[in-house]
């Protein structure tokens, strides 16, 4: 059996036991955010974004938040017609995202 959580502290300890073997990921630093949205938005031109923007408003996000935020933005963009991602988009979409508890140790 395998499971995957987000927020282990809202877990009962004895669940941690049940399994042979935890393993944590900590999250993603600023190339790991530009990787994920990257590969995430292949899709699409990425040239224009301001990565700086980006990365800051990523920080503090799972690699599944931020996969979800920058599926948000691309759907964003096709039902307005566009072809190209709006960093206005994509750190929106990053700002909704629940925050995790814990920092990066990356």
């Amino acid at each position: 059996m395998i499971a995957a959580t987000n927020h282990p502290q809202l877990l009962d300890n004895a669940l941690f036991r049940r399994f042979d073997t935890v393993m944590d990921f900590a999250l993603p630093d600023d190339d790991g955010v530009r990787a994920v949205i990257s590969n995430r938005l292949a899709g699409f031109p990425n040239g224009n974004l301001s990565w700086t923007r980006v990365i800051d408003a990523a920080r503090g996000l799972s690699h599944a938040e931020i996969t979800t935020a920058a599926e948000n933005a691309a759907k964003r963009t096709v039902l307005s017609r566009r072809k190209r991602i709006r960093t206005d988009d994509l750190v929106s979409a990053l700002k909704e995202r629940p925050r995790t508890q814990r920092e990066s140790t990356t």
